[in-house]
């Protein structure tokens, strides 16, 4: 329903709060953690529409959640995860409903299931992975209008199902994964019975994928994480070269190292609209999930301790310190330049684990801190770390923030000829530009037809207008989704002159959007011409 909120996790209690038509009322085992759920919170916070389990006797976890991309009041649910579990629950007729086992002989693969509205059946569930190998899991879902999966994750398996066609087909430079891991990006058909696409993404060393999003026009954007010096990047990508990693750092270990990637595939995951590193010298990880505004551009959260990490428009332009800051980093439409990157932590370890956008393009970011000083706003529901102000002696406190997107739309009117003979059209030309550094989101055009004149035709370059009648008078509108930094709206306003000769036409055009404008002096223009 609309407001609430939809949560995933994993859990060892066999008293999780559970509702009555739950999917799964039993707790399935596990000793380490224990059993995947998923949970819907109603608005407000006034309880659950429903909670269920979802594992079997081995080891599940869910990281990725996402719901129809259609507006609903009954939205579907869809979780990924990894199992270790042979008897995870799957669905009849599911892409894969048996548990690839690995070099080792037990079972470890990613996992990908859609419930029901009431969270009291599962529409499909199955597994996603290779065997063979090092194994698999799943940590970013997207959805698009289709109602189709789309899938982010790591594999250590060799023969990972991939399609036909598909951007990459083989598992590392040498077929075999190169003894380590690559990203994975697949996406599931409606019902989950097969794979529309599915391609590795990776070096010859240990890359993986986390967060995903689509776009309206069915582009997949993913981030990821790689210590490969040979990732596919694009030219003229925003970053082409690695930027590096902490001396003898392995993340097979666990340990955080190499870059974040930033990669566009295009509809269909044949071919890379385009691919990139976000880093700096030591090492970067990035969160979970990822979001992508109207315009394509990328929002991107994580972790660094690079203290020469890409920086663009910084609201915090320094390293806060400790062992990690988080980081905010916005890639534009192409991939060629980040149009925005900032730290954002304070004097301990501090990392991004996920992020979101609403109507207006403000950006919503959680962690996790263990800095006294994170940068918090004075009168904000908690200020200190942890009760005491010290995080209780080394306790990470979660953090959440509002990023609030900033355009600085200008307007400016010149009006053709001038003189105007009486009788004549008037040709107005109005330019909005979009001065940055954000996108501008709902972009609105308003000029009203000006007294001495009739309304003749409008053009805008981009977006949409409403007009009075031809021979008329009343309001023109012009509106556009989104401008990005940098861009400009042309609209061409052809009024026809009944005023006398004589007169002075005076017109009036203002602009406005969504997205929060500190400099409102230069949103109206007026506009004077004489009537010969």
């Amino acid at each position: 329903m609309a407001g609430d909120m939809v949560v995933v996790g994993w859990t060892l209690s066999t008293d999780f709060p559970l509702t009555p038509k739950a999917f799964q009322k039993t707790f399935g085992g596990g000793t380490v953690t224990g059993d995947a759920f998923f949970f819907e919170l109603a608005s407000k916070g006034i309880g659950l529409e429903y909670a269920s389990y979802l594992g079997g006797s081995g080891e599940d976890m869910a990281y990725g959640i996402a719901v129809d991309g259609v507006p609903s009041a009954t939205p579907n649910i869809y979780v990924v995860g990894s199992t270790t579990s042979t008897n995870f629950p799957t669905t009849k007729g599911a892409f894969q409903t048996a548990c690839g086992l690995t070099q080792q002989g037990t079972c470890a693969n990613g996992f990908a299931s859609k419930a029901n509205s009431k969270g009291s059946a599962l529409l499909y569930s199955t597994y996603l992975g290779g065997s063979g190998g090092l194994g698999d899991a799943a940590y970013g879902v997207a959805v698009d209008i289709n109602e189709n999966a789309y899938i982010s994750g790591i594999t250590g398996s060799p023969n990972f199902p991939t399609t036909s066609g598909a951007y990459k087909t083989t598992c590392g430079s040498d077929g075999l994964c190169n003894g380590s891991f690559d990203g994975f990006v697949s996406e599931l058909t409606f019902a989950g019975t097969g794979l529309v696409f599915s391609t590795f993404l990776g070096g010859s060393s240990y890359d993986y994928t986390a967060g995903i999003a689509v776009d309206a026009a069915g582009g997949i954007y993913v981030s990821g994480n790689t210590i490969s010096t040979d990732f596919p990047t694009t030219a003229g990508a925003a970053q082409t070269t690695f930027g590096g990693m902490s001396a003898g750092c392995s993340p097979t270990t666990g340990a955080i190292c190499g870059d974040v990637t930033v990669t566009k595939l295009n509809p269909g995951g044949v071919t890379l609209a385009y691919s990139t590193y976000l880093g700096g010298s030591l090492d970067e990880y990035p969160g979970i999930s990822m979001a992508v505004d109207a315009s394509g551009n990328a929002y991107i959260t994580g972790q660094t301790d690079s203290t020469n990490f890409p920086l663009v428009n910084p609201f915090q332009p320094a390293y806060g310190g400790g062992a990690s800051d988080a980081f905010v980093t916005v890639v534009n439409s192409t991939g060629t330049a980040f149009t925005s990157s900032s730290y954002l932590g304070g004097n301990g370890q501090d990392f991004g684990y996920r992020t979101a956008l609403d109507a207006a393009g403000d950006i919503y970011v959680s962690g996790g801190t263990l800095s006294t000083n994170f940068p918090v706003k004075a009168g904000v529901f908690q200020t200190i770390c942890g009760t005491d102000g010290t995080c209780n002696g080394g306790l990470s406190d979660a953090w959440a923030a509002k990023l609030v997107a900033s355009a600085d739309l200008s307007i400016t009117n010149s009006g053709s000829p001038n003189p105007v003979m009486s009788g004549a059209n008037l040709t107005y030309t109005i330019v909005v530009k979009n001065n940055g550094p954000d996108t501008s989101v709902n972009v609105s055009m308003t000029d009203v037809v000006p007294t001495g004149t009739t309304f003749f035709s409008v053009t805008p370059s981009a977006g949409s207008c409403t007009a009075p009648p031809v021979g008329s008078g009343g309001t023109v509108n012009c509106t556009l989704t989104s401008l990005t930094n940098g861009s400009k709206l042309t609209i061409t306003l052809v009024v026809n002159v009944t005023a006398a000769s004589g007169s002075v036409i005076k017109d009036k055009a203002s602009v406005n959007a969504t997205t929060y404008d500190a400099k409102k002096g230069n949103n109206v223009v007026n506009t004077s011409t004489n009537v010969d």
